[in-house]
């Protein structure tokens, strides 16, 4: 037997009951995405990547959209088992 959630729709009440406007739940999807579009075309963070292998160690600096992108990078150059450290720079 098959059950669904039973997810209520339409607009989502807000938590004060001075105001009557409130964002359905597809508006609030909306501006969601637009959020993080809009964090992702935020200024990039400089960043000091350090890359430990068995062979040795390396260390560069880049401009990423985040730390978590900078790891990524380094993870994708190496191409093997790591340890990335990733430090933003002021």
């Amino acid at each position: 037997m098959s059950q669904t959630a039973n997810v209520p729709q339409g607009p989502i009440p807000r938590p004060s009951a001075r105001g009557s406007a409130c964002m359905t739940r597809d508006a609030l999807d909306g501006h969601a995405r637009q959020t993080m579009s809009d964090a992702l075309a935020a200024t990039p963070i400089k960043c000091r990547v350090t890359i430990k292998t068995e062979g040795g160690q390396q260390t560069y600096d880049g401009l990423f959209a985040s730390t978590g992108a900078a790891a990524i990078d380094a993870q994708e150059r190496i191409g093997m088992r790591c340890q990335v450290s990733v430090r933003a720079l002021p």
